[in-house]
């Protein structure tokens, strides 16, 4: 829950920064304030540049080895969604990119929109350079500093809550440890230095370091230090009123920044207090309204816990999981495990109960989703080969999305087309959570999961009833669970090349999903979109082991060419979906491509994880983006000049002549012969085993609503606990012959209801336990107690299909677009005698 705009206060003094030099160290390091910042240099606009990610990674890693520091990445698997939290947090989201991100002020940092693709290649990346990393179930702020605590390194990351973060132990006077530096990423420099003075590893990297007792907080004491985060603000807890003796002091100050005049005034008044005190808090909760106060203190009891790290059930935690408990010097096991659930969520507060937390005299626990799992399947959740964000959304309340992928194509969400397969992973988790009795950690069932995410300048909130799916795990098979769920016959063993069934699959699921929404796109063979994509992945797959930066450049000077032929308006590279691409439907289907492929990576991984290893799945086999999706700019452009040409020759001209191109050789082309016929064969092969499968994936009926900004004064409603009944525990996946007889499941509360192409439960609507019976909600000018105005979406209409492709001639001018009249009738032409080939294919 970052605070807007401390790092810039802070950084208005030097004394609060120190200039330190990081060679020799062992450091901690906040893996996904990471995994976002460093892409940030990278364009977005065409879905990934997974290539260029991976080879910046690369290069950071090379200074860390040159410079002797050794890492330990630790990711947030969930986010602690207490109480009015999750409100507040959608507040936020409600506000927009542009209000949230100021481009000129890292101390506003916010990830912004990172490519789907990005989790997954950061995490090979650690693989590939064996870098300790590992995933926690709770936001990882503690985690990291208790880690870098104990091993007396640095921790990096780029959440200003690292400045106000106290020890357990601090706040009861146990032992007074000090707080690790904490460098934010902005303030590390990665050009590595030469130390003369030393004849071993002379390398070094400067950074500035961020220390308490040196800064001018140091004044305040630790308990104390929670109290000035919240006053000043931030996505958890909106900004709370003054206490009201600091009003007059705070008006009469007007030649500050409000921000700035909010933080000195807060800080000297901290100051004042004795270290025990609780004065602090009692005039705080005073300085409310005495209707507004138990409310207030609610909130209290929800944000603070976040600022207060346990050495013993954090550091412990994650030093186990990164399994280098034995090299952790005065390491203390807890005895306490973490727990199904937080006790402090949902409890009803008095003033005393914040006095508890202060004082470290409160029972603290972390809510753990993992507890009871297979050992199996936790190693798989800490090594990061499940989809943390499907896991979040159905054990902490859910989480509002960042992510803006737009409509892909008339109207259909890029995150919709990969609904089918999150929902069949619900159903999953929630049939083992019912066998391992822990149903009670399903926070994000009430009853429905509630998804959060962003189109446009709108967050929407998806209501998708989940019923659990019950499975034979002595039995079950992973292939034979997905040829269900697909509604086909798989083969008995993946076809050649084996690397690419599980990216044949995802396209042709892309494709089903579009049909099914009423886009008539275009037969694979002739759609410019997947000949440019499955190019792409054939050409960098045969360079398997050799990403490298010779290889991007390659990349890089053949999108160049199609860019500056296309005579294209220049694009920011920053911006994502600019209005300037000519289309944008390309880039959304790349996204949505890639969320499918992702998707069903983390359900291949999930079911493999708790089935014996014999019933694993042999068809599906994952690679890391930059070999499959190595350069969304190239795979844009290239199917931009495809689209210039008429269908029925698409598919061989990307065999022919673009094919030999984006396969980098040295050699010249008569030598590479062989190579390159195996090249067209392999993708002649990928195209007709993605046409040639047929899907049939039944339909899912979900909700929809606009969600809008709260009122200040919002109240939450009372959550719905949901118990299943029996009749919903036998069922299974029914096959595709037994589908037709089964009976739809229909949703009677729901004022509408939106089909997508997605797998659903099929049962009858007469065994619907009445926990599901809910009133209608008004649909006209209804707001509830969070604030939110239902908006439901209509049902798909059933109107003739629509072309999703534009096909245009090669020949005679080309159909105006804006200001500009293009002609493409000599467009390969000058695209080849800029390439410098041939004009003969």
């Amino acid at each position: 829950m970052p605070i807007a705009g401390l790092l810039t206060i802070l950084s208005g003094d030097y004394k609060n920064f120190e200039p330190i030099q990081m060679h020799d160290t062992k450091v901690v390091i906040n893996a996904s304030d990471f995994m976002g910042y460093f892409y940030g240099d990278l364009p977005r606009t065409y879905g990934g540049e997974y290539l260029s990610y991976h080879l910046t990674l690369r290069k950071i890693f090379e200074v860390f080895e040159k410079c002797n520091i050794e890492p330990y990445f630790v990711f947030s698997g969930g986010l602690e969604n207490r109480g009015h939290q999750l409100q507040s947090k959608l507040q936020w989201a409600v506000k927009g990119p542009h209000q949230l991100i100021d481009g000129t002020n890292t101390s506003n940092y916010r990830h912004p929109h990172i490519p789907p693709s990005t989790w997954s290649s950061f995490c090979e990346t650690l693989r590939a350079h064996d870098h300790l990393f590992t995933v926690v179930p709770y936001a990882c702020i503690r985690g990291t500093l208790a880690l870098a605590t104990l091993l007396k390194c640095p921790v990096l990351g780029m959440s200003s809550d690292y400045f106000m973060m106290v020890s357990s132990d601090q706040l009861s006077g146990r032992r007074n440890d000090q707080i690790p530096p904490f460098v934010s990423l902005p303030y590390l420099n990665l050009k590595p230095l030469r130390d003369l003075s030393k004849e071993v590893k002379p390398h070094f990297i400067l950074a500035h370091a961020f220390r308490a007792t040196h800064s001018e907080i140091r004044g305040i004491a630790p308990r104390h230090r929670p109290i000035l985060a919240l006053l000043l603000g931030s996505d958890t807890m909106p900004r709370s009123r003054l206490p009201s003796g600091l009003r007059v002091q705070y008006d009469g100050e007007l030649t500050q920044s409000p921000k700035e005049r909010r933080w000195r005034t807060v800080r000297d008044w901290l100051a004042n207090f004795p270290p025990d005190s609780d004065e602090p808090v009692v005039q705080w909760i005073e300085g409310y309204p005495a209707e507004d106060q138990s409310r207030f203190i609610q909130q209290l009891t929800d944000c603070l816990p976040a600022y207060i790290f346990d050495l013993a059930k954090d550091g412990s935690k994650i030093a186990t999981q990164l399994q280098i408990s034995e090299h952790v010097p005065g390491l203390e096991c807890s005895d306490t495990d973490h727990s199904l659930t937080d006790r402090l969520d949902g409890g009803h507060f008095q003033q005393k109960d914040v006095f508890d937390i202060l004082h470290n005299r409160s029972v603290d626990t972390r809510s753990d989703f993992t507890v009871g799992w297979p050992g199996r399947l936790v190693r798989a959740y800490q090594e990061g080969k499940l989809d943390s964000k499907i896991l979040c959304t159905l054990y902490n309340h859910g989480m509002p999305s960042s992510a803006d992928l737009g409509p892909t194509v008339y109207g259909v969400p890029a995150c919709d087309l990969s609904l089918p397969i999150r929902l069949i992973h619900y159903r999953c988790l929630f049939g083992l959570e019912l066998q391992l009795g822990g149903c009670a950690k399903l926070k994000g069932l009430k009853p429905n999961v509630i998804e959060y995410a962003r189109q446009g300048d709108r967050v929407m909130e998806y209501s998708i009833p989940v019923l659990p799916l019950h499975f034979n795990m002595g039995n079950e098979q992973t292939d034979s669970l997905i040829g269900r769920f697909l509604g086909t016959t798989l083969p008995c063993c993946a076809p050649e090349p084996e690397w690419a069934y599980s990216l044949v699959v995802s396209i042709a699921f892309w494709h089903r999903q579009l049909s099914s929404s009423g886009v008539d796109s275009p037969p694979l063979m002739e759609c410019p979109f997947t000949l440019a994509l499955i190019a792409c992945a054939v050409a960098s797959m045969s360079e398997l082991g050799s990403a490298d930066t010779e290889l991007c450049t390659h990349y890089d000077k053949l999108a160049d060419s199609l860019d500056l032929t296309a005579q294209v308006p220049n694009n920011p590279k920053g911006s994502h979906l600019s209005a300037n691409l000519q289309r944008p439907d390309f880039v959304r289907n790349f996204s949505a491509i890639q969320l499918i492929y992702n998707a069903l990576q983390s359900f291949v991984n999930f079911m493999d994880s708790i089935l014996p290893h014999t019933h694993q799945s042999e068809l599906f086999h994952f690679f890391p983006p930059w070999n499959l999706f190595p350069s969304g700019r190239l795979v844009y452009w290239l199917a931009m000049n495809l689209a210039t040409h008429e269908a029925s020759v698409r598919h061989h001209i990307v065999s022919r002549f673009w094919l030999p191109r984006l396969y980098r050789s040295k050699k010249r082309p008569v030598e590479c012969a062989a190579e390159l016929r195996e090249l067209v064969s392999t993708l002649q092969t990928v195209l007709k085993t993605a046409s040639s499968l047929k899907l049939f994936v039944q339909p899912v009926k979900y909700s929809l609503r606009e969600v809008y900004k709260p009122t200040p004064n919002h109240s939450e409603g009372k959550s719905t606990h949901w118990t299943p009944s029996s009749p919903h525990f036998g069922e299974s996946i029914p096959d595709q012959g037994e589908s037709a007889n089964c009976a739809r499941f229909t949703v009677s509360h729901f004022s509408a209801v939106k089909d997508n192409n997605a797998f659903k439960s099929i049962i009858n609507s007469d065994d619907a336990t009445s926990d599901w019976k809910r009133g209608p909600l008004s649909v006209k000018d209804s707001t509830d107690a969070h604030g939110y105005k239902d908006e439901w979406c209509k049902p798909t209409p059933t109107a003739p299909k629509r072309s999703g492709f534009l096909r245009r001639s090669t020949s005679g001018p080309a159909r105006s677009r804006g200001p500009r009249q293009r002609n493409t009738s000599d467009y390969s032409s000058r695209l080849l005698q800029r390439l410098g080939v041939s004009q003969q294919l």
